[in-house]
């Protein structure tokens, strides 16, 4: 009869060890901040002009991000874009096409150039997007001469 005490009294301890539940954490604000850390952001500077992109995760825009810092020159092209040549081609690889939303940023392949969008446009064949402006869209049509195009760190 003692050993079926013995055994109830340990079932009942594992039973309420078992059952207590820890205490609710709060959200771990650390991931929050790392996923934001991974996000890409690039900066255009003109004179007193700044211009912020959001890039996408395409293997195009982290190709272009390991190529910042770079200095060079900006020109206009057509009625709704201005652009600019990086040092070195882009990786295409899962790089999605762009579908013509103004404050676009893209590369087009066939030239070897990034386009700022100002105002919408067309789809083009070889056109991929990079990522979107998140500040300064205005002032993407003043930019002239020579840039700046740096890695904003969140």
């Amino acid at each position: 009869m003692k050993i079926y005490r013995v055994i109830l009294i340990i079932l009942f301890a594992l039973m309420m060890t078992g059952c207590q539940s820890k205490p609710m954490q709060e959200p771990d604000a650390l991931n929050f901040t790392e996923v934001e850390k991974n996000v890409m952001k690039i900066e255009v500077l003109c004179e007193d002009k700044r211009v912020v992109f959001q890039l996408n995760t395409s293997s195009a825009s982290k190709s272009l991000y390991d190529q910042l810092p770079l200095e060079t020159a900006v020109n206009d092209y057509a009625h709704n874009e201005k652009i600019f040549y990086p040092p070195n081609s882009l990786d295409l690889n899962d790089t999605p096409m762009a579908a013509g939303d103004q404050g676009t940023l893209a590369y087009f392949s066939l030239w070897g150039d990034v386009v700022m969008y100002f105002d919408s446009f067309d789809v083009y064949t070889g056109l991929y997007e990079l990522g979107h402006v998140i500040e300064g869209e205005e002032w993407i049509s003043e930019l002239t001469g020579m840039i700046s195009i740096n890695k904003v760190e969140s």
